[in-house]
């Protein structure tokens, strides 16, 4: 059969736009962003607690225990802003070298 006589191919195997295979995370990142999330709940939960305890003095008219309560909760929203912003995996190139240099 003559080349101009055969259907016209609209997919081609070659060229496969915006298709990125992405790595798996190695364990240790992955252990990492676990601990992240464990630690970030656990200071979640304390606050909670902590709100529980505020209300409870309020409501009995302790006032004299609200600002260690408003404090603690406050030292927990700033270590869990320090977690989420600051505490991240490092990277697997050490810092300051291009990857386009050659070993040279």
């Amino acid at each position: 059969m003559p080349d101009s006589l055969k259907a016209p191919q609209r997919f081609s195997s070659v060229s496969q736009p915006y298709t990125v295979k992405r790595r798996p995370s190695p364990l240790g990142r992955r252990a990492v962003w676990q601990a992240r999330l464990v630690m970030l709940v656990m200071i979640n939960l304390a606050q909670l607690w902590i709100l529980a305890a505020t209300v409870e003095a309020a409501l009995a008219q302790h006032y004299h225990q609200l600002l260690p309560l408003i404090i603690a909760s406050a030292v927990c929203w700033l270590i869990a802003l320090t977690i989420f912003f600051w505490w991240k995996p490092i990277s697997r190139r050490p810092p300051g070298r291009n990857s386009d240099q050659s070993g040279t």
